[in-house]
């Protein structure tokens, strides 16, 4: 997926998660090799399979596009 916006070092992506751990939201279970979108600030994952993560990245991508174009408020 190509971004129109600039993205900065803290921002939260995706990642393919190297260690089992838990969804910062419900506690799910992430498993090693699994997608989860991932809180740099934070240091918590969010899950692929609870559907937390895709919640997540709309709205973070939502909100990054809406900055681009009308400005931060």
């Amino acid at each position: 997926m190509t971004r129109r916006y600039q993205t900065y070092s803290r921002d939260p992506h995706w990642i393919t998660v190297k260690y089992p751990g838990r969804c910062g939201s419900c506690t799910g279970a992430i498993l090693r090799g699994q997608q989860a979108f991932y809180y740099p600030i934070g240091k918590f994952l969010l899950g692929l399979n609870c559907g937390h993560a895709d919640d997540a990245a709309r709205d973070f991508d939502s909100t990054s596009f809406d900055d681009a174009r009308i400005g931060a408020a």
